[in-house]
């Protein structure tokens, strides 16, 4: 079973980490993380959200970057086996 995870980092706060079930509704939390803490949500770029190849092969969904300061959001799918995250 594939559990989403979404890893906001914030140099203002503690990383957060929010599971979900369900692939749609972890990328409609992590867009509403960026609208909720970015300065100007509206100015966002496409870079602002590119993936790597490096981190397509992590398991990387969704990223974005919303601070000049490297503060980000992303999702990621893991495995959840027996109770534990792989």
């Amino acid at each position: 079973m594939n559990i989403y995870l979404v890893i906001t980092e914030d140099r203002h706060a503690d990383t957060e980490v929010t599971p979900f079930a369900n692939e749609a509704e972890a990328t409609a939390f992590a867009e509403w993380v960026v609208t909720a803490n970015a300065r100007h949500p509206e100015e966002m770029e496409p870079e602002d959200y590119k993936l790597t190849d490096g981190m397509r092969k992590d398991g990387w969904l969704w990223y974005c970057c919303y601070s000049i300061e490297g503060d980000s959001v992303r999702l990621v799918r893991r495995e959840l086996r027996g109770g534990e995250v792989e």
